[in-house]
């Protein structure tokens, strides 16, 4: 993912957040907080699906620190969204199914 695409995928996120059953408060509050920046561009695994030039689905992925996993590298997912119009597309399987493969291609030996 390029820095050039945070817009779009943070406006994804933020309109995913829309629809979730939150009071409007909690969601303008949360909303932000959500969004990704160049520096976790550096940190995470952040993958993007796309239909006809347009961000469908954003899933972000992270390293978990040597204390919760000694034995292996591990990831956690960080975030999940998909575009509320693209729901039901199985954009969100796809990604998930993704980020199981990263997860098994990282396990090593």
């Amino acid at each position: 993912m390029q820095p050039s695409q945070l817009p779009a995928i943070n406006a994804l996120i933020l309109r995913a957040i829309d629809g979730w059953n939150l009071p409007p408060r909690v969601k303008r509050l949360a909303g932000p907080s959500h969004c990704y920046d160049e520096i976790d561009l550096t940190t995470m695994d952040i993958r993007c699906l796309e239909a006809s030039a347009k961000p469908r689905g954003v899933l972000a992925l992270e390293t978990i620190g040597v204390e919760e996993a000694p034995r292996q590298p591990a990831w956690r997912i960080h975030g999940i969204y998909v575009d509320p119009d693209a729901q039901g597309q199985g954009f969100g399987t796809q990604l998930l199914r993704d980020a199981q493969r990263r997860a098994r291609d990282d396990r090593g030996p």
